[in-house]
């Protein structure tokens, strides 16, 4: 059986056909309003930057980092359990968070900052794929990093940061809302 079609149908059904493919050539394609929002800045000044990442390779022991934070790059092939960490987890570990879509939040008090630190952990514990870390390396108070971006500040700006969360959840390389396997618990320094 032919049926028959205007010429318009055909550029119509022509183009739904192409698109996904279209789309899946330019993944850093997003059809989300947080993409054209432009960049998310504190009240302090500090905006969010974006830093090319060059590579993701699973690695074992000690990386160093050209950026500090860093957006990506080399990591472990363990990633860290999201949510609040006391300690200071790996770097290595999460660079490997930001790869699975994660946001990770950073601070570094040079003199206690309890108030502030209770506020981010807020924070992060109402929220998936999210991970709060100190960490010693930080060049400014605060930090909110994804896979390719971050912000670093010295004031911490709660609406700022969520806004960042928002715009760079689910935009890494790979999307893993699992903690680590039990592995990576019993050999920490892998």
């Amino acid at each position: 059986m032919l049926v028959r079609t205007d010429a318009g149908t055909v550029a119509l059904w022509a183009a739904l056909i192409a698109l996904p493919a279209w789309a899946g050539c330019n993944a850093s394609l997003r059809f989300d309003a947080a993409a054209d929002a432009g960049p998310v800045c504190t009240s302090c000044g500090a905006c969010e930057e974006s830093l090319p990442v060059t590579s993701a390779q699973h690695m074992s022991g000690n990386v160093e980092y050209k950026d500090i934070p860093p957006v990506g790059g080399q990591h472990n092939q363990c990633w860290g359990e999201w949510g609040v960490h006391e300690t200071e987890l790996r770097t290595e570990r999460w660079v490997h968070n930001l790869e699975h879509g994660g946001v990770v939040f950073l601070y570094h008090c040079e003199s206690a900052c309890p108030e502030d630190v209770q506020t981010l952990a807020n924070m992060v514990s109402e929220r998936p794929l999210a991970l709060l870390t100190p960490y010693a390396r930080l060049p400014t108070k605060f930090a909110v990093v994804s896979w390719g971006v971050r912000l670093l500040s010295n004031c911490l700006d709660a609406d700022a940061f969520s806004a960042f969360y928002g715009a760079h959840v689910n935009r890494g390389r790979e999307m893993v809302s699992s903690d680590p396997p039990a592995t990576c618990s019993e050999f920490p320094d892998l």
